[in-house]
């Protein structure tokens, strides 16, 4: 009888399932006529215009617009420009068109457009909502006139999908099945567009503006993600079914991990923050005396005190002889890690060169130490971009010796301004349309650079919020600034894999936290047993 009950619930379920695909048709958007192309297939729809590009036989881009053309559009997460398409056939059957790759089998519905993706035998491995598949509606943001892009997936109740990127203030569940994730980059809250289902597929949206997802929409049955600003729905759909080949995949389109140099595997050491020179060759010394292995010594901010951020000055009262102090680390088998911001404080001559091209945005951040307003460069301009490696090169790298950077404050963090960031103007348009990609830019930038100029040396970046196709870049990710608990702690766990998920091979945290707020005076005593477990647990993490 129970045998009998759950057959009928698993075929009632599967109806159910079909139904939702197949429902009664919509007199939205339907399919007025369809044209293969080299590249895919171009349908005419009678409120707009739907493109599916073939870009292999597992891979599938979907464009939708609801005007009479579509925009141009130069992707800054693609990177593959898919010079070969492969061979695929369409056909007109009946109610739907079918298009058909080596791997799979694409029926789009004429009725509604939405379009249905199944794998060689038939079997549905997921679909768009038949009624609210991909819209774009008007809105008005921060002043700004432009369009809500969403799209719209069946979500069967067995399902579990897993990425969006790292949420380090996030404590839910790993599986993001029935719950919502904001998916804007700020300080502590990341975006990594790309999710990964149970049911053997992947998605990336190719927007970059402000994004929410929502993933327990009519009743735990659809998923959708709404991107506050675009011109267009894009998105792309890969075919594992094993989340290794769907990775790969993911990767084929926006770009392989360069390999790291070993050290860059190790134990990195850091605090909030060392302040001479003396002590960071004291920490080399405290560890090689006491025969406790480490691989890098970091230096964090405000190195350049009271000199203005972005001089790329060490401070000489502090740090006499910077290229004898890296020389030391290196002489005792250490390398040497230093923090930089895409930030300028006024009165440098790189921060006048800065300005005089026209480089700096209206995007500032409320500098709490030296009381100023210093001001972010534009990262979506390659001149900018060239200028800001060719500073850091000099300072940094050919006057100091540092092995490699730590990419900090890149979300770019102007506080609770959100607004700001979105009324910015980027060399490439408004910021609402570029919400979440400065740090993509900026560590673009810092690779490419150092790949020009220094081919004999891998690159290294840690970086503090991390956006799709950033893993090209040499970028690990890791979780900001987190809380010395072991709630944090916790939570370092669903974060780092749903973090490699999004397609960062490399994703860290700091053991034992960054900030503690246990006692009146910022300074807990850290010989308390309970201090001592969580350190010994997180290192063990972290290993």
């Amino acid at each position: 009888m129970i045998k009998r009950i759950q057959k009928s619930v698993a075929k009632l379920s599967a109806v159910l399932f079909l139904l939702l695909l197949f429902g009664a048709p919509s007199a939205k958007a339907s399919v007025k006529s369809y044209l293969k192309n080299s590249d895919g297939v171009s349908f005419t729809l009678n409120k707009g215009l739907m493109k599916i590009f073939v870009r292999s036989s597992d891979i599938i881009e979907v464009k939708y617009t609801m005007f009479d053309r579509f925009q141009p559009k130069e992707s800054l997460v693609v990177n593959n420009k898919w010079l070969n398409p492969p061979n695929f056939t369409v056909a007109d059957a009946g109610q739907n068109i079918i298009i058909n790759t080596a791997s799979l089998k694409i029926a789009v519905n004429k009725a509604t457009n939405a379009i249905i993706y199944m794998d060689k035998k038939g079997m549905v491995i997921t679909a768009e909502d038949k009624a609210e598949n991909k819209t774009m509606k008007p809105a008005t943001i921060a002043g700004i006139s432009t369009y809500n892009c969403t799209s719209q997936f069946i979500s069967p109740k067995n399902e579990a999908l897993y990425g969006l990127g790292c949420h380090p203030e996030d404590s839910l569940s790993i599986n993001y099945k029935g719950r919502n994730q904001e998916m804007l980059i700020k300080y502590m809250t990341g975006a990594i567009p790309v999710l990964l289902s149970t049911n053997g597929y992947g998605l990336l949206w190719d927007n970059y503006s402000a994004s929410n997802f929502y993933g327990a929409e009519a009743g735990n049955t659809k998923f959708k993600y709404t991107s506050e600003s675009g011109k267009e729905v894009d998105y792309y759909f890969f075919y594992g079914p094993d989340f290794d080949k769907i990775i790969n995949l993911y990767r084929t389109a926006t770009g392989r991990a360069p390999m790291y140099p070993k050290w860059a595997f190790g134990l990195f050491q850091s605090q909030d923050r060392y302040k001479t020179q003396a002590e960071v060759l004291s920490v080399k010394d405290n560890y090689r005396n006491n025969h406790i292995p480490v691989d890098a010594i970091v230096q964090d901010w405000y190195w350049w005190e009271p000199l203005p951020i972005g001089s790329h000055i060490m401070n000489p009262t502090r740090y006499p002889d910077p290229k004898k102090m890296v020389d030391e680390l290196h002489k005792a088998n250490m390398h040497a890690m230093i923090s930089i911001w895409p930030l300028y404080g006024s009165g440098t001559n790189n921060y006048n060169a800065m300005k005089d091209n026209g480089f700096l945005t209206s995007i500032t951040w409320d500098n709490f130490v030296s009381k100023t307003f210093d001001t972010y460069y534009d990262a979506h301009n390659p001149k900018a971009r060239k200028l800001y490696w060719e500073q850091a090169r000099d300072s940094i790298v050919k006057r100091y010796g540092w092995d490699a950077w730590w990419v900090d404050q890149c979300e770019p963090d102007n506080g609770a301004l959100l607004d700001e960031r979105r009324k910015a103007n980027f060399s490439v348009g408004k910021g609402i349309d570029y919400f979440n990609t400065y740090s993509l830019e900026h560590s673009k930038g810092l690779y490419e650079g150092w790949r020009k100029d220094l081919p004999n040396k891998r690159a290294f970046l840690l970086i503090r919020q991390s956006f799709a196709g950033e893993q090209r870049n040499a970028a690990t990710l890791w979780s900001s600034d987190i809380t010395t608990t072991f709630a944090s702690f916790k939570n370092q766990v669903p974060q780092g894999i749903n973090a490699c998920v999004s397609g960062i091979p490399y994703w860290t945290s700091d053991i034992g936290g960054y900030l503690s707020r246990t006692s009146p005076d910022g300074i807990p005593d850290w010989s308390q047993p309970a201090y001592r477990e969580l350190f010994t647990r997180w290192f063990q993490f972290g290993t």
